[in-house]
């Protein structure tokens, strides 16, 4: 577009407009150039025709009354008839001669004109070949698919990107429809959003494109209206191919109900096909079954996870081999695997007698020979039941194998039944119970002391926490510890464990006593920030840190052993003690210990409490 500029001269010269053009926009330069278009106003069509003709004949008259002019000055008759005789044939002579030179001259001009013309194809192609390959190697840096529609939907331009996206050229979508590389059904939605679009709004819409195979493509069709422009004329479509985004999302939704590890179907599964058998007619017939692998976690303790890793594989594909290919098998969380069976068909104590037998082989693995307990639990359909309701059953089934309905080898076997469900319900009140007690400060620290047999003398006191409910009466460590780890209470009741027993070794402290011992979880040990806690509370409480001792389990120490050293010797360096307890019911080696920062090693009790009447114990 030309910009137009006023230029002000002194004096009373009027203003002087200069036309100033874009250097990249040669065809606005040309053809609105003075002299192209005055050449074309004046030497086009009959307007120049006549033109001509009018200029000879007033030429030719001008002639003919210079000629008589000149007979009428000369008196003499016999001078002025050669004049006159003359005048005719000069006449016509001058009127040809200036015919013949108005013509050459319109020749001339019309050569000039066809040149200017030429020139100006030859100008407005080069711009639109610069332009279109221009176009191109814009196009070529997209992976998407640029088309124009006219209005009446037909393709008017194709990038390069139709190739290798829809398998056909540039050149053989030019004049197609919408119908030739779309669905049908989709043509026509395309068509339906076309007609109601507005100039300069978009739609984005996912589609179905027909490749030149005949296979079906996923894109994103993005529709610009563009019908006021007289550049485009019609609609702008960008067609993106989905095929990888929709091969990830699929992959993505296949690993969100898959087990990673194991292969077989996750949590989220099993819920979900449990949730379909139970909309379906013979509902009542369903089954599910809960293993429950007791010991797994010392395998990790004990061999690393590496070898739970495996064991956790040889797991699944055992079960797969006991309940069939065609039964639904899930991992339903790090040892634990649940089983639906939806036929009476399929009897819940065969299968479980074959899960039992499948699981009472040791597994062997690089590392070792592990062998697990496991426990099984099973729920039954028995009313309008919803998936987590039954699957939740049948782990409370596993739950409260201590005293199960019968045993297969060395497997418990449970069934949900009244006394499984009253024995949940108490459960969950025992932990209700238990919240509110830590929140209200209903607990109790008791303290042990301890002797030096040699001497008598008192060297520390161990913190111990009881809890006396008001209607259950005293309630033993061994039942309300594990169950504060289970329902995820451990890290208050740990807290209020350590605050109470750093006040009292304040007073302690005060009164000359010794050293205050007390038990730390290996879940309190597993948090990162257990350090920064512990030191704040001793700064709280204004204890010093060697009046402190903290005593770690054997097992509980060594579960993320890389981790726990260095949180041991950050305490170790402040002047906090650290000792081992339960030395001996675990699977430590002296290799482990020389790497643990201890200043204590407490051994079980039930490693040297035959030490009087076994002589092998004493070996």
């Amino acid at each position: 577009m030309a910009v137009v500029r006023e230029q002000r001269t002194s004096g009373a010269l009027p203003p002087v407009r200069l036309s100033l053009v874009k250097p990249d926009d040669p065809v606005a330069w040309f053809t609105t150039h003075p002299r192209f278009v005055r050449a074309t106003k004046e030497w086009s069509g009959a307007k120049a025709q006549r033109r001509l003709m009018l200029t000879s004949v007033a030429l030719t008259l001008c002639l003919v009354v210079c000629f008589a002019r000149m007979g009428c000055l000369i008196n003499d008759p016999s001078e002025r008839q050669p004049v006159d005789s003359m005048l005719i044939p000069v006449t016509l002579a001058c009127l040809l001669l200036l015919i013949i030179a108005t013509i050459s001259w319109d020749r001339v001009q019309q050569r000039h004109l066809r040149h200017l013309r030429k020139r100006s194809a030859e100008a407005i192609s080069t711009v639109r070949q610069t332009g279109e390959r221009r176009l191109a190697a814009l196009m070529s840096g997209t992976s998407d698919v640029v088309l124009v529609l006219s209005e009446s939907a037909a393709v008017t331009y194709c990038s390069a990107m139709s190739t290798t996206v829809l398998g056909r050229t540039p050149a053989s979508m030019r004049g197609r429809r919408l119908a030739d590389f779309l669905v049908p059904e989709d043509a026509e939605r395309v068509q339906i959003a076309l007609t109601g679009l507005l100039e300069g709004s978009q739609l984005t819409m996912e589609l179905m494109a027909t490749h030149r195979d005949g296979r079906t493509i996923p894109v994103e069709v993005t529709v610009t209206a563009r019908t006021g422009d007289d550049a485009v004329g019609g609609f702008v479509l960008t067609v993106r191919d989905n095929s990888q985004t929709s091969e990830l999302a699929a992959r993505l939704a296949r690993q969100a109900l898959v087990d990673p590890l194991t292969n077989i179907g996750n949590r989220r599964s099993f819920v979900s096909q449990v949730g379909t058998q139970l909309r379906r007619p013979d509902a009542a017939a369903s089954t599910v079954i809960v293993v429950g692998l007791v010991n797994f976690a010392d395998v990790n303790r004990r061999w690393g996870y590496p070898c739970g890793d495996q064991v956790i594989i040889m797991v699944a594909d055992r079960l797969r081999q006991a309940v069939g290919m065609d039964v639904e098998l899930a991992r339903l969380g790090g040892d634990t695997f649940g089983v639906l069976l939806t036929s009476h068909d399929d009897a819940a104590d065969v299968v479980a007698d074959r899960i039992a037998h499948a699981l009472s082989v040791p597994f062997r693995t690089e590392f070792a020979i592990v062998d697990l307990r496991c426990r099984i639990g099973i729920s039954r359909n028995t009313s309008d039941q919803r998936a987590n309701e039954l699957i939740e059953q049948a782990e409370a089934a596993v739950e409260s194998a201590e005293a199960p309905a019968r045993i297969v080898g060395r497997v418990p076997v449970s069934y949900f039944d009244d006394d499984v469900h009253g024995y949940e319900l108490d459960r969950a009140a025992l932990r209700r119970d238990l919240e509110s007690a830590i929140a209200n400060n209903e607990l109790e620290m008791a303290f042990q002391t301890i002797v030096d047999l040699c001497t008598g003398e008192v060297r520390g006191v161990e913190a111990l926490a009881r809890w006396n409910h008001p209607e259950r009466g005293w309630i033993s460590p061994e039942q309300f510890v594990p169950l504060a780890e289970r329902s995820g209470l451990m890290d208050v009741l740990g807290e209020w464990i350590l605050r109470e027993a750093c006040a009292a070794a304040v007073r302690f402290q005060r009164l000359g006593r010794p050293v205050v011992s007390v038990n730390v979880s290996a879940l309190q040990l597993s948090r990162p920030d257990f350090v920064v806690q512990l030191l704040g509370v001793l700064d709280e409480f204004g204890l010093q840190p060697d009046r402190l001792l903290l005593e770690i389990t054997e097992t509980a120490m060594l579960v993320g052993l890389e981790d726990v050293i260095p949180r041991l010797t950050a305490l170790r360096s402040v002047g906090v003690n650290v000792s081992m307890d339960d030395f001996g019911t675990g699977y430590s080696s002296l290799s482990y210990l020389s790497r643990l920062p201890l200043d204590e090693l407490k051994i079980d009790r039930s490693f040297v409490s035959r030490l009087p009447f076994d002589a092998a114990t004493r070996s």
